[in-house]
């Protein structure tokens, strides 16, 4: 004759309290691996910068109002194009930009203070207004974004318009700008110095308008 179990010997009601709990344990490891790997994947998804310090700087950039640079310039408007020197100067809210350059481009000085435009041209000419708008555009063959590149420079995005931003995602590297799109504009970040970490090459484009820019020296 089979000796009955231990368990047969209790009452169903306890057995089955006896069941159930191991069952409920067991359901609630599966609900906490799931939370988990929820959890995970939420913070996967998120990339913080190095440090968390790339909002504080990101920031700061977007408000620096004082800084030079000089390098190369590249444009290319439909059947139009040259290349030449690049000098800017940001100094409060005044944007000073001199190109030099052949195919026509000549000297070209830009004077912008955020409202008013003056172009002097390698003649010596003067003009302002929508005159100077209609000389720049007519020789660089597109509207030039004045109000929004002295942040691109930077490589931030300006802070009064609407704009998509893509970061950097290297390990160990700081957060950077990759790409952003702005005002019809995509602008790509290729390279970035050092000392200062500050954009030293970037790629403006706009239907049927390309910009390269490459920057040798910055000076804050």
């Amino acid at each position: 004759m089979n000796r009955p179990r231990q368990s047969d010997l209790l009452p169903a009601r306890v057995r089955r309290l006896t069941v159930w709990p191991a069952r409920a344990l067991l359901g609630l490891l599966l609900v906490s691996l799931l939370m988990t790997g929820c959890a995970s994947l939420r913070s996967g998804s998120h990339r913080p910068s190095a440090g968390g310090a790339w909002p504080t700087e990101y920031a700061a950039l977007q408000q620096l109002d004082e800084y030079s640079l000089s390098g190369r310039i590249a444009v290319a408007a439909g059947e139009q194009g040259f290349s030449g020197s690049l000098r800017f100067q940001q100094d409060g809210p005044r944007s000073d930009l001199t190109i030099d350059g052949p195919l026509g481009i000549g000297g070209l000085h830009i004077d912008w203070d955020g409202q008013q435009l003056e172009v002097v041209t390698s003649r010596g000419e003067r003009l302002d207004g929508e005159a100077a708008r209609a000389e720049l555009e007519r020789r660089l063959g597109f509207s030039l974004p004045l109000a929004e590149m002295r942040y691109w420079l930077l490589g931030v995005a300006s802070p009064d318009k609407p704009a998509e931003t893509e970061f950097t995602s290297v390990p160990d590297q700081p957060q950077r700008v990759a790409r952003l799109r702005q005002s019809d504009w995509a602008i790509e970040y290729s390279s970035f110095g050092e000392t200062p970490p500050l954009p030293s090459k970037l790629t403006a484009r706009r239907a049927g308008a390309r910009v390269r820019i490459a920057i040798d020296r910055w000076m804050r």
